[in-house]
């Protein structure tokens, strides 16, 4: 309780420091919308957060919670039929609770309204990707160890879900890796390749990263996966597209490592072949997780240019950054920087590419870093919300 009080108590004197000033327009009359999602298991309220952003100056508004909905642990948005932003947001519990919810944005007011929610078949749904042409998304489901796929109606409503995906299944995704977080199947994101074509599914219990091609209609090939296999206890999380289509990264939760890949297309099958580089996302000579030190890497990406790979790991609460060789792409440190809070789950650049956002899962801390393109460092935090076990933030 005495380390929580000092840690609230310097959130208040830095808050202090650098005021949360209400939201006017910039000069080009462009602000943006800033969504995040509050998990907290504290007796707050569970919901989506709204702040107004100016990216002109840096600054984010005294955030106000737009909906209230369970365990928003990750969102997406999708236009419907008539070009309305719909927010789509997983709602992370058990198998017999968990959802998908929709909700329509007001962007003029920044607000959200519930269009209606479906359930997800399978527990523990923990990322949520959607692919506008088919009006299709999908989602990674960590503890139910499956991938659930709906359907958008015209109106952003989502239907039941039309196609389940049991990744427990061996014969098809392998046999679970022997880390003790390893003891079945764990699907911790479904990414789509830039080209909508197919869906990247991280799986951290079985150690391996599993291609799936889109059919026409949205739903994931029956002829199953490619699976690319990684070392034992690795841990797959996510990964990401380097702008140039030819290169993916993919950070590893349990070895806290970005490894390089290389994207092949070949019909209707891709893969990822391994350009032995791989690097810590630590400090050099930082022990390696352990029971009761659970440092464990959460989330990478890419700036619009492709010359710098930001990185972030939960236990020394950094983000890190790297240089990227435009010849070779692997990568060189540049900085490291301490996320302003504890446990940072998940960052993400704004759409200037000049900021980036961290939620900071075990702190009530949504931290804005200032980003210099030139060189790719970070500076701050400049600004933090109150915002009690942030794990997700959307620009819009």
């Amino acid at each position: 309780m005495a380390n929580r009080r000092q840690f609230l108590k310097g959130l208040s004197m830095c808050m202090a420091a650098q005021p949360i000033m209400s939201m006017a327009r910039n000069k080009a009359g462009k602000r943006l919308s800033l969504w995040v999602g509050s998990c907290s298991m504290r007796g707050a309220k569970n919901g989506i957060f709204h702040s107004w952003f100016d990216p002109a100056t840096g600054t984010l508004s005294e955030p106000v919670l737009a909906a209230e909905t369970q365990q928003p642990s990750f969102f997406t948005t999708m236009k419907d039929a008539r070009g309305r932003q719909v927010l789509y947001t997983v709602n992370e519990l058990d198998a017999d609770k968990s959802t998908v919810t929709a909700f329509a944005i007001d962007e003029t007011a920044g607000t959200l309204t519930q269009i209606n929610s479906a359930a997800s078949v399978i527990g523990g749904p923990t990322y949520i990707s959607a692919r506008p042409s088919t009006h299709t998304l999908y989602t990674a489901n960590y503890t139910g160890s499956g991938l659930s796929v709906f359907h958008a109606r015209p109106d952003g409503a989502l239907d039941p879900v039309i196609q389940h995906i049991d990744t427990r299944d061996t014969a098809r995704f392998g046999t679970p890796g022997p880390h003790v977080r390893q003891g079945i199947s764990h699907p911790h994101s479904t990414q789509l390749s830039p080209d909508g074509k197919f869906v990247i599914v991280n799986d951290l219990g079985d150690d391996s990263i599993d291609i799936f091609a889109v059919a026409p209609d949205g739903r994931l090939s029956d002829a199953g996966p490619t699976l690319v296999k990684v070392p034992p206890q690795t841990g797959p999380r996510h990964v990401a597209f380097h702008p140039n289509g030819k290169w993916v990264y993919g950070i590893d939760e349990l070895d806290n490592t970005l490894r390089l890949y290389a994207w092949e297309e070949k019909g209707s099958a891709a893969t990822l072949r391994y350009l032995d580089e791989s690097i810590l996302t630590t400090a050099p000579g930082t022990p390696a997780p352990a029971a009761g030190r659970p440092w464990t890497a959460s989330e990478v990406a890419i700036s619009p240019d492709g010359r710098f790979l930001y990185a972030c790991t939960r236990g020394d609460d950094s983000l890190t950054v790297f240089a990227i060789d435009a010849k070779t792409g692997k990568l060189n440190f540049k900085q490291r920087i301490g996320t302003g809070g504890r446990t940072p789950r998940f960052f993400g650049l704004d759409p200037t590419a000049n900021w980036i956002i961290c939620c900071n899962n075990n702190s009530p801390a949504v931290t804005l870093f200032k980003r210099n393109p030139a060189d790719g460092s970070l500076s701050g935090p400049v600004q933090t919300l109150a915002i009690e076990s942030p794990e997700y933030a959307l620009f819009t």
